[in-house]
C-alpha cells in the first residue's frame, strides 16, 4: 500500500486531466517508472513494457504482465488492470485494452520523451490503432510532478531528516581498510538487516542498492558502481561519494 492516500492520487490525476483537456486528448498513456509510481503508487522496473491508461473521464486501468499483477494490487490506489503472459506482445495488449474501452479512434496523449516507449513500440501502437490520433505531450507528467503537495513536502522533509541521521552514523566508519561493500551494506541494510541505521529509523526499503565509491568515480559524480571489496583510499584528500537511492513516490 502506498504511503499516500487515495485523495492524494486523485488530486494528482485531476491535475493530469486538466493538462489533457488543454491538449484536447481523451486518454493518456503513462509508462515511465517514476511517473507510474507518482500517479498510481505502483513502483516497478522496465522488464517488459507496461502502461497505465489514464482516461480524461473515469478510472484508470493498468496493463501489465500477469507476474506483476499482485505487486500492483498491493501498491496501487486502484485495482483495475489487465494482465498478460510473458510471451504476449505488451504493445498489442495495450492497443487491445484501449480499443475495448472505446479509445480505438480517440485522441491519445503520450509523453514523447518517455524512457519506456521506444520508437518501434510507438510505431507499432499507431499501426494497431490506425483510427486513433496520437498527441505528443512531451514531459507533461514530469512537469506536473514538480509541484509538490503538503503531503509530499512532509514526506520529503522526513526522508531528509532520516538521511541526515543515517549519514551521521555512517561517516565515522569511513576509514582506510573499510570496503565499499561494507559502507553500502551499512547504508542500505544489505546483508545486515536491522543494523542499517536507515531501516532502524523507519526508512523504507530501497528499490535500488546503495553504493559507495572513491577516487575517480567520486570526482566524476558516478555513484552507480557495483559494491566491491575494494578498500577506501588511504590517500589523504581523496574524495568519496555515498548514495542512498530515493523513492519515486514524490
Amino acid at each position: 500500500m502506498s504511503v499516500f492516500s487515495s485523495a492524494e492520487f486523485t488530486a494528482r490525476f485531476e491535475r493530469l486531466r486538466t493538462a489533457m483537456r488543454m491538449h484536447a486528448v481523451d486518454v493518456m498513456i503513462l509508462d515511465d517508472c517514476e511517473i507510474l509510481a507518482y500517479f498510481t503508487g505502483y513502483e516497478t522496473t522496465l522488464n517488459l513494457y507496461r502502461a497505465c491508461i489514464a482516461p480524461r473521464e473515469g478510472r484508470p486501468v493498468m496493463v501489465l504482465r500477469a507476474l506483476d499483477a499482485e505487486p500492483f494490487r498491493s501498491q496501487s490506489w486502484f485495482q483495475d488492470h489487465e494482465a498478460f503472459a510473458d510471451g504476449d506482445d505488451p504493445v498489442e495488449k495495450l492497443a487491445g485494452a484501449l480499443g475495448t474501452r472505446g479509445f480505438g479512434a480517440a485522441a491519445i496523449g503520450f509523453d514523447s520523451g518517455s524512457h519506456a516507449l521506444s520508437v518501434a513500440g510507438y510505431e507499432r501502437l499507431r499501426g494497431l490503432l490506425p483510427d486513433a490520433r496520437f498527441v505528443p505531450m512531451h514531459q507533461v507528467p514530469w512537469e506536473l510532478r514538480l509541484v509538490k503537495s503538503p503531503a509530499e513536502i512532509a514526506l520529503i522533509r522526513r526522508a531528509a531528516e532520516l538521511l541526515d541521521q543515517t549519514l551521521q552514523e555512517i561517516i565515522p566508519m569511513l576509514s582506510p581498510g573499510v570496503t565499499a561493500r561494507d559502507v553500502a551494506a551499512a547504508i542500505g541494510g544489505i546483508g545486515r538487516g536491522s543494523r542499517s541505521p536507515w531501516l532502524r529509523r523507519g526508512g523504507a526499503g530501497m528499490g535500488f542498492p546503495a553504493c559507495a565509491v572513491g577516487g575517480k568515480s567520486a570526482r566524476s559524480g558516478r555513484c552507480a558502481a557495483p559494491r566491491t571489496r575494494r578498500s577506501l583510499s588511504r590517500i589523504r584528500g581523496t574524495p568519496h561519494a555515498l548514495r542512498r537511492p530515493g523513492a519515486d513516490r514524490c
